[in-house]
């Protein structure tokens, strides 16, 4: 089982780089998102300024990772 169909319909976010390379916009990203049963509300594609390796704006990366998280699993306590 691929980790696409353990995901399909659960709350997403997809983070991409614009200029990937790897797996285009148009013909990659795009057409995967829209696949994804995930109702609207609840999925998210995000595009960085970058090449496939997103990490080159890791603070940005992490602070979405990080708040896509609290809305679906709450906020850490402490």
């Amino acid at each position: 089982m691929s980790l696409a169909a353990d995901c399909r319909d659960g709350p997403l976010v997809e983070i991409n780089g614009r200029y990937d390379y790897t797996f285009p916009v148009e013909s990659s990203q795009k057409p995967y998102f829209r696949w994804l049963g995930t109702p609207e509300t609840d999925k998210r594609h995000v595009l960085y300024d970058a090449a496939h390796d997103v990490m080159v704006n890791r603070t940005e990366v992490v602070k979405e990772v990080l708040s896509w998280l609290d809305q679906y699993l709450g906020p850490v306590a402490g």
